[in-house]
C-alpha cells in the first residue's frame, strides 16, 4: 500500500494523536481532557474529546478487522495506541538508536559495527527538524509545556546518536559522511564546539583545508554573537594546527572523554608492591576452594578504592567472577543497599537468571531487587517479615553467590563498609559462613575507611567493631592497612609523568604532601591548573609534563598545608553553576544524574550543560561508574570538603529540593527521611521515617525498623505533632515499633512501647 499523507481538521486532533504515540500506556479519558481543554468545564472537556477523537479515528481511516485492527484502542475510561496495530514510529527507531549509542559511550567504544552503524544511520534519516516545531495550541499551556520538554529530550538524544555516528564515521576513514552528519549535528545543538571539531577534522582529513577553517570561521562567529565568548581552547588548537600542519596520513579522532590531562594525573599509580602481592595471593587460595576475606583500611583518600579497583581488573582478566558494590553515608540505615547493588551488577550481566538460580531464590531476591517482577512477573511474592523469611532470603542470595563460584571464581567486593546497614553485616556475615561449608571458590574483599570510625555513634563503631570480631571467630580474614607512598614510590610516581627528570620538584612534592596518594595526586592538579605544570601529549591516553621554569615552587607556587585545602583551591576555580552542582551532587551523594543535579542546584539546563562539562573536565566530577546515576564523585574527600564548603543555609535549601526531586521518583523512604531531617522538615522527617521503618520490617530489618521507628517517635515528641491528622500514625507508629522491638529481640522494649502507647491514647 502507497504511502499516505494525512490530513487533520483541528490542531488537536494533531495534539492528540502526538501524546498518545509518546504517552506510556492507555491514558485516562479526564486527563486528556484536562490537559487539552484545561479552562473548559469538565462535561464540556470530555464532549470536546469525544469530538476530538472521532475526527481522529476518522483521519486515520483504517477500517477495523481480525487483520487489519484500529491503531486506536478506545475504552470508555482510557484511550491509547493499539499495541497489536503494527505501528511503525520514528521516534521508536531513534530511541533504539539513542540507547545503542548511550551504551556504546558508556563503555568508551572506539569502533562500531556495520549493524550499529546502519540503527544509527537509520534514526538520523528519520530527522526532519526539532519535534513540532512552531506547533502551539495557545489555551493549553500544560500541553505546550510537555512540548517543549519533549522538544529537548529529543534534540539531546539525537544529538548523541549524531556524536556516536560522526564518532564510527571517522574511524573508518569516511570523512565525507563524518562531514556530513556533523553538519546535521550543528544544526540540532549550533552551539556544541565537539561537533565543529568533529566537522573541522572531518574536512582536515580529507585534504579540504579550507573547509576545516570556514567551519572554524563559522562556530567563531556564532559564539560571538550568541554568546560573546571566545571558542574553548581545544578547538582553538585545532584551527591552529590545520593551518599549520600537512594532511594526516591516518584519521584523528577526537579525544575520548577520559583523555586529558587531568584525567591521566588521576589514573596513576605506584606502590603497593606488598598489598597488590597479598591480594593475588588471596584469589590463588580461593580459586582451590579456600574461601577468602580481604580487607583494606586506611584514612580517606589513602587509595583503598583504587587498589581494589586495580585488583578487580585483574582478577577479571583471570577469568573471576567479579560483583562490585558500595554503602554510602546517607544510605546506612537503608536495608542491604550495597548487595542490592551487587545483584543490580549482576542481573545487568545475566543472559538466564532464572536458569543460574531457580525461580524460588528468584522470588526471595525480588524483595532487594524489583527489576526481576519485571523480568519474570510470574515470579511469588516474597514475604520477610519473619525470621524464616529473613533467613530465606540469605539462602537466596547465598545460593546464588555459590552458582556463579561454580562457574568461575567469584570476588565479592563491598567498599566503604563503615556505612553499610546492620542487616548487610548480618548477610555478609551468613555467606561467609556457608561459603566455608561449601569450600567455595569465593573471596569477599571490602574496603573500610579506619579513620571514618572516629566519626561513627558509639552504637554504629560497636556493630562494626562486634562484626569484625564474630567474623575473626569464625574465618582467618586478611588485613591490610595502607600506609601514606614511601619517598621512593612518591619520587618513582612524579618522575614517571615528567617530560625530563627533575629530582627535585618530586622530593619537594613528597615533602609536602608526606605520600598521602589523594593530597598528592590533587596537588598535581592544583599545579597544573595554576599553570606551574605544563602538559605535553605523547599517546593517545599518555601525557607528560613540564615544570615551569619561571615557577620558584618552593616560594611562589605554595602547597595548601592540608588535603582539604588543596580541593578548596581547586574549587575556588570553578564557576558559580560549577559550584551550585557539584554542591547539589555532594547533597545527593548518589544517583547524581543531570537532570537531579540541575534540579538541586536550580540551574537551568542550558547553562547547567556546560557547568556539568566543567566539573568533569577537572575531575571533580567523573562519568559513567556509579550504578545509581551519571556521574559520581571520584574520592569521597572530595565530597566532604564541598559539602562544607556549600555552607550550612546553602545545604539545607539543597536538601529541601533534592527530597523533593528524589520522592517524586519514588526514592527508597530512609533516604527521603534523611533529607527531610537535614532540611528542617520535622513533618515530612517524621512520616518519612514511619515509613522507613515499615520498609524495613517488611525487608525482615527490625534493627534498622528500630532506628527510623525511633527517631519517628523523638520527632514527634521534639516537633510537637500533634492533631486529628496525626492520630492514625502515632497509632501506627506505637504498633510497629513494639513489633520492631519483638523481632529484634527485645521484649521488654516492646512492653515499654505498648504502655506508652496506651498512655497516649488515654490522654
Amino acid at each position: 500500500m502507497a504511502a499516505q499523507a494525512l490530513a487533520f481538521p483541528t490542531r488537536k486532533t494533531l495534539a492528540l494523536l502526538t501524546y498518545l504515540v509518546l504517552a506510556d500506556g492507555p491514558q485516562p479519558r479526564e486527563h486528556l481532557a484536562a490537559l487539552l481543554w484545561p479552562d473548559a468545564s469538565p462535561a464540556r472537556s470530555r464532549a470536546s474529546l469525544r469530538n476530538t477523537l472521532a475526527h481522529l479515528q476518522t483521519a486515520l481511516g483504517r477500517r477495523p478487522s481480525p487483520a487489519t485492527p484500529h491503531y486506536l484502542a478506545v475504552t470508555h475510561s482510557t484511550v491509547g495506541l493499539n499495541a497489536e496495530a503494527g505501528l511503525e514510529l520514528d521516534l521508536r527507531v531513534v530511541e533504539q538508536a539513542y540507547t545503542l549509542a548511550r551504551a556504546e559511550r558508556s563503555r568508551r567504544a572506539q569502533a562500531g559495527g556495520p549493524a550499529d552503524q546502519r540503527r544509527l544511520q537509520a534514526a538520523v534519516a528519520t530527522y526532519r527538524g526539532d519535534f513540532l516545531t512552531g506547533f502551539s495550541l495557545g489555551d493549553a499551556p500544560a500541553f505546550d509545556d510537555w512540548v517543549g520538554v519533549q522538544r529537548e529530550v529529543w534534540r539531546r538524544r539525537l544529538g548523541l546518536i549524531l556524536d556516536r555516528l560522526s564518532e564510527i564515521q571517522f574511524a573508518s576513514g569516511a570523512y565525507a559522511a563524518t562531514a556530513e552528519t556533523a553538519a546535521i549535528w550543528i544544526s540540532v545543538d549550533a552551539l556544541n564546539e565537539v561537533a565543529y571539531r568533529r566537522k573541522m577534522r572531518a574536512h582536515f582529513g580529507a585534504g579540504e583545508r579550507g573547509q576545516a577553517l570556514e567551519t572554524y570561521a563559522a562556530c567563531h562567529a556564532l559564539l560571538a554573537a550568541e554568546l560573546n565568548a571566545e571558542p574553548d581552547p581545544a578547538t582553538e588548537r585545532l584551527a591552529t594546527r590545520i593551518r599549520t600542519q600537512q594532511r594526516p596520513d591516518q584519521p584523528q579522532p577526537a579525544l575520548p572523554p577520559l583523555d586529558t590531562p587531568v584525567a591521566f594525573l588521576g589514573s596513576l599509580f605506584a606502590g603497593r608492591v606488598a598489598e597488590q602481592t597479598a591480594l593475588a595471593a588471596a584469589l590463588a587460595r580461593a580459586g582451590s576452594a579456600q574461601p577468602q576475606v580481604v580487607s583494606l583500611r586506611g584514612e580517606a583518600g589513602i587509595g583503598k578504592t583504587r587498589l581494589a579497583n586495580r585488583f578487580l581488573a585483574a582478577a577479571e582478566a583471570q577469568g573471576a567472577e567479579v560483583l562490585a558494590g558500595g554503602a554510602f553515608e546517607s544510605g546506612s540505615h537503608l536495608p542491604f543497599q550495597p548487595l542490592a547493588q551487587v545483584l543490580r551488577v549482576w542481573l545487568e550481566r545475566e543472559a538466564d537468571p532464572l536458569q543460574l538460580v531457580g525461580a524460588a531464590a528468584l522470588a526471595q531476591l525480588s524483595a532487594l531487587l524489583p527489576e526481576l517482577r519485571g523480568r519474570y512477573p510470574a515470579l511469588p511474592a516474597p514475604t520477610m517479615e519473619a525470621a524464616a523469611d529473613r533467613h530465606q532470603l540469605f539462602d537466596a542470595f547465598v545460593h546464588l553467590t555459590l552458582a556463579l563460584a561454580e562457574r568461575a571464581p567469584l570476588v565479592l567486593f563491598v567498599d566503604d563498609l563503615q556505612w553499610a546497614d546492620s542487616a548487610t553485616l548480618d548477610l555478609l556475615q551468613y555467606t561467609v559462613r556457608r561459603w566455608r561449608a561449601a569450600r567455595s571458590r569465593t573471596l569477599l574483599l571490602i574496603s573500610l575507611r579506619s579513620d571514618g570510625w572516629r566519626a561513627f555513634g558509639s552504637g554504629e563503631q560497636h556493630a562494626l567493631v562486634e562484626w569484625f570480631a564474630r567474623l575473626e571467630r569464625e574465618t582467618e580474614p586478611v588485613h591490610l592497612e595502607l600506609a601514606p607512598l614511601t619517598g621512593p614510590e612518591t619520587v618513582a610516581l612524579v618522575l614517571g609523568c615528567l617530560s625530563y627528570p627533575a629530582p627535585d620538584f618530586a622530593e619537594w612534592l613528597y615533602d609536602e604532601t608526606h605520600g598521602h596518594p589523594f593530597y598528592l595526586l590533587e596537588t598535581l592538579k592544583d599545579l597544573l591548573e595554576r599553570g606551574a605544570l605544563h602538559p605535553r601529549r605523547r599517546a593517545a591516553g599518555h601525557w607528560v609534563f613540564e615544570v615551569d621554569a619561571e615557577h620558584d615552587l618552593g616560594q611562589a607556587v605554595r602547597v595548601p598545608s592540608t588535603v582539604g585545602a588543596v580541593v578548596r583551591a581547586r574549587l575556588n576555580r570553578l564557576s558559580p553553576n560549577a559550584f551550585a552542582l557539584l554542591a547539589a551532587g555532594a547533597t545527593l551523594e548518589r544517583g547524581l544524574t543531570f537532570d537531579r543535579l540541575a534540579a538541586t542546584a536550580n540551574v537551568p539546563e542550558d547553562a547547567a550543560l556546560p557547568a556539568v562539562d566543567e566539573l568533569v573536565s577537572s575531575r571533580l566530577l567523573v562519568e559513567g561508574p556509579d550504578t545509581f546515576g551519571a556521574y559520581t564523585f571520584p574520592n569521597d574527600m572530595i565530597r566532604d570538603v564541598v559539602y562544607t564548603e556549600a555552607g550550612d543555609a546553602r545545604r539545607r535549601l539543597f536538601h529541601r529540593r533534592a527530597l523533593a526531586v528524589l520522592a517524586a521518583a519514588n526514592d527508597p523512604a530512609a533516604l527521603l527521611a534523611h533529607h527531610a531531617l537535614v532540611a528542617g522538615q520535622a513533618e515530612a522527617a517524621f512520616r518519612f521515617s514511619l515509613t522507613a521503618g515499615e520498609e524495613a520490617l517488611r525487608l525482615a530489618a527490625p534493627s534498622l525498623a528500630v532506628v527510623h521507628l525511633e527517631r519517628a517517635r523523638v520527632l514527634r515528641r521534639e516537633a510537637a505533632l500533634t492533631g486529628a491528622a496525626f492520630e492514625a500514625d502515632v497509632s501506627r507508629l506505637y504498633r510497629l515499633l513494639g513489633r520492631a522491638y519483638l523481632l529484634d529481640g527485645q521484649p521488654a522494649q516492646a512492653l515499654a512501647v505498648q504502655a506508652e502507647a496506651a498512655g497516649s491514647a488515654a490522654s
